[in-house]
């Protein structure tokens, strides 16, 4: 997104936004009990992931905030940020960004949420009458969450009192900050500065706690941002098939101006210079655009894998403009492959454990361990005999034996297939996972030979394939659906490629990690897929073993990360793996006995609660894993530890890889026992669902304090969500075709809130 204004940006933006326009001020001029009150109540708390607090004020009663851009330094998402309405009060209300427009160089951001009849907008004033010793009042939480009272997760908002004590200018007389002797502090930043008539005159910005000296940031630049045009476009697109290129294609957006006339809006299609121009839907700041992309059917050229759009929303009477660029992804027909069985959704039942404990053998030493069935299905590839044993989690018991087409055939599963490549003939092979029927057999459409593969089992795809050509490797990804490459991936770091590049992907398969065991360091590499396209963070050291999650942490040897691959967040601990469960509600921490010690033979786990240290409780030592190295290891020691918490089962491959070990563990049990106030959701929804056909889903939702309300904060549209907590969708039979996105937001009894965020794949 570009803005036509000095080191401005666009963040994060969903499919809705709202008409900017200033609230009205108060019927005659308000006494300062007055002012207080409705500073009070248009002043919200931003809360960023928890860690970083500060202050932001309402200006549209429709859902617009004014806050400071270091504020919100850190949120690389919508959802990393919360605006806390009334907070620490009865009416407490927490919105979600829909929209987020920052400008690093005045330090001034605009928030976009929803509506809601509980906000109070404050009216924008001027500075042109201000002179120093003039009375002022701020509002704002200092210390963020930090006087919070007991029970409460938000403290009220503060009051401040004061004068201004300077006004500062530049060079050119313009003001550029007011300096006022209010007591302020940090969190206090991006609140309002009022004047005796309760109107805004500056934005808190800065200050020196203890000493009477704050800067706020003149209201006319917050106008200034207030008078640009702004545009919201969906960062993924609908797909369109190869065959409908010559079909109309309905591109949807909103477009509006802060004050004045909406700005019109033209479409450029790839490198026309003709743009098509986009209608409004009669009083709202919606629009629409019909396009058509012209493919010739009857010679040979091949259909586009992508369509690039470029958006330009003007303004009518400047020379302002916004734009945005996108790609349309372009899909073959689904006949070249076929459609993997979608199936009812994966039901998870304790396995029958008469002695809490089962040893499974297998037809062979197992060279690799893979999951499927959002996690209820362990894939093994047996290289003796050229066969892959499917074991059913839930029923302890290899429930299949597939043929692969040779000893080094590479495997992955989805939520409702299974698949395998030949790196010897380069052929691809993908099974249905409801019928164990082979769907299709095709050659490899990526370059080189195949090293190894990965996908999310509670996902359809896309899949990442790591390759080597020679001494030069290279990490892809494709649909293995439609066998359709997709956008390169922007590696930023060292690919080594053949046997040596190891490769995980997250449940929902929309974050994938890569590192090398050729070579020192082995780098850290994490790939996050905004829509098709990946963008990569990349690290040049070692850390063993790397397993992506959706919440973005990052569970390895010794240490977990963010996603910055640089921040821990559990402390440092040698001889320690850090392995996340098939659902990532919750992850387990596995000890390995030190070598010049006695006190611990056996590797040892715990049991923690995802984002949190303390430990739920014990699992006791793993006795089917003694004697296993560090490094080198086949499979790879976080492969060898499986948590499944629906079966109520941990499952171990023991050393020598010719037994899986099935031991229960009661996840739910341990955390009623633990006193840990949790709140998540048990068992995934299915991950994938044909069009034309009903998505439905009943949520399990885990909560020690009780109480919970379930609000649908993201979805396709048409999806609803019951009270309680039906989840249905009547897939469209045409226009929608990808992965779409779902974010619910859980609530108990106590105001603790958690987001779910999971993705289906429309066939």
């Amino acid at each position: 997104m570009h803005i036509h204004a000095r080191g401005a940006r666009w963040l994060g933006f969903s499919s809705a936004a709202t008409l900017l326009i200033a609230g009205a001020a108060p019927a005659g001029p308000p006494d300062q009990h007055q002012i207080v009150e409705m500073g009070k109540s248009a002043t919200a708390m931003v809360d960023v992931q928890g860690v970083r607090f500060g202050s932001a004020f309402c200006i549209d009663s429709r859902g617009v905030f004014i806050t400071n851009a270091h504020v919100l330094a850190g949120a690389s998402k919508l959802s990393d940020v919360k605006i806390i309405v009334h907070p620490g009060q009865k009416d407490e209300l927490v919105l979600v960004p829909e929209a987020m427009f920052s400008d690093k160089d005045e330090d001034l951001a605009t928030v976009v949420t929803s509506a809601s009849p509980k906000l109070t907008a404050l009216k924008l004033g001027e500075t042109t009458n201000l002179r120093e010793t003039d009375a002022v009042i701020a509002f704002g939480f200092p210390f963020g969450d930090a006087l919070a009272m007991d029970g409460k997760k938000y403290p009220t908002v503060s009051v401040s009192t004061g004068k201004v004590t300077a006004l500062r200018k530049d060079p050119n007389d313009r003001l550029v900050s007011i300096q006022v002797d209010a007591s302020l502090n940090p969190g206090n930043s991006g609140g309002p500065v009022l004047d005796s008539t309760g109107a805004v005159v500056g934005v808190t910005m800065a200050g020196i706690p203890g000493a009477a000296l704050n800067l706020a940031i003149p209201v006319e630049m917050v106008v200034r941002q207030t008078t640009r045009p702004a545009l919201v476009v969906a960062r993924t697109l609908d797909a369109v098939s190869a065959d409908a290129l010559e079909k109309p294609y309905v591109l949807k957006g909103r477009a509006w101006m802060m004050h004045g006339p909406a700005p019109s809006v033209q479409v450029f299609v790839g490198s026309d210079v003709k743009p098509t121009v986009a209608t409004f839907e009669p009083g709202t700041d919606r629009f629409r655009v019909s396009l058509t992309f012209v493919h010739g059917k009857k010679d040979s050229t091949p259909a586009p894998t992508t369509i690039h759009v470029k958006i330009v929303a003007d303004q009518r009477d400047g020379d302002g403009f916004a734009e945005a660029q996108r790609d349309i992804p372009v899909t073959p027909s689904a006949k070249l492959a076929g459609a993997s069985e979608a199936g009812p959704p994966i039901v998870f039942k304790p396995v029958e454990l008469p002695d809490g404990k089962k040893t499974l053998a297998l037809p062979g030493p197992a060279a690799d361990v893979e999951l499927a069935g959002a996690g209820r299905y362990i894939l093994l590839p047996i290289p003796e005999q050229s066969v892959l044993a499917v074991v059913d989690v839930c029923e302890a018991r290899v429930v299949k034996i597939l043929p692969m087409m040779s000893a080094d055939t590479v495997v992955a599963g989805g939520a409702n297939m299974i698949v395998l490549v030949d790196p010897r003939s380069k052929m691809f092979q993908r099974y249905s996972l409801k019928t164990f029927a082979r769907e299709t057999t095709a050659p490899m459409p990526t370059t080189g030979t195949t090293a190894s593969i990965a996908m999310g089992w509670q996902g359809s795809g896309p899949m990442m394939v790591s390759s080597s050509d020679g001494s030069f490797g290279k990490v892809e990804l494709m649909d293995p659906r439609t066998l359709r490459l997709l956008p390169a991936l922007k590696y930023h770091g060292m690919v080594r490629g053949g046997p040596s590049q190891h490769l995980r992907a997250s449940a929902a398969g929309r974050r994938f990690c890569a590192w090398s065991t050729d070579g020192s360091p082995s780098g850290m590499a994490l790939f996050t897929l905004r829509g098709d396209a990946a963008e990569c963070v990349y690290e040049h050291q070692s850390a063993g073993f790397l397993r992506p999650t959706a919440n973005g942490l990052v569970y390895s040897y010794a240490a977990v990360y963010q996603e910055d691959l640089k921040t821990r967040v559990e402390t440092a601990k040698d001889q320690t793996l850090f392995i996340p469960a098939v659902d990532e509600t919750c992850f387990l921490e596995v000890t390995l006995p030190d070598r010049g010690s006695n006190e611990q033979k056996f590797p040892r786990a715990a049991l923690h609660f995802a984002g949190d240290h303390k430990v739920l409780g014990s699992v006791g030592d793993l006795e089917e894993l003694a004697g296993l190295e560090t490094y080198g290891t086949h499979p790879d020691l976080d492969q060898r530890v499986v948590l499944v918490p629906g079966a109520k089962v941990i499952v171990t491959l023991k050393s020598g890889n010719r037994e899986l070990v099935f031991r229960r563990v009661d996840v739910d049990d341990m955390l009623e026992k633990s006193g840990v106030d949790f709140l998540y959701v048990r068992t995934p929804p299915t991950r994938s669902v044909r069009k034309g056909e009903r998505f439905e889903h009943k949520l399990d939702v885990a909560s020690k304090a009780g109480g919970v309300t379930m609000t649908l904060e993201h979805g396709p549209d048409g999806m609803t969500l019951s009270k309680v907590g039906v989840l249905s969708w009547k897939v469209p039979t045409e226009g929608l075709e990808g992965n779409v996105s779902v974010i619910i937001l859980l609530r108990d009894v106590k105001g603790q809130e958690k987001y779910f965020t999971f993705q289906v794949s429309v066939e």
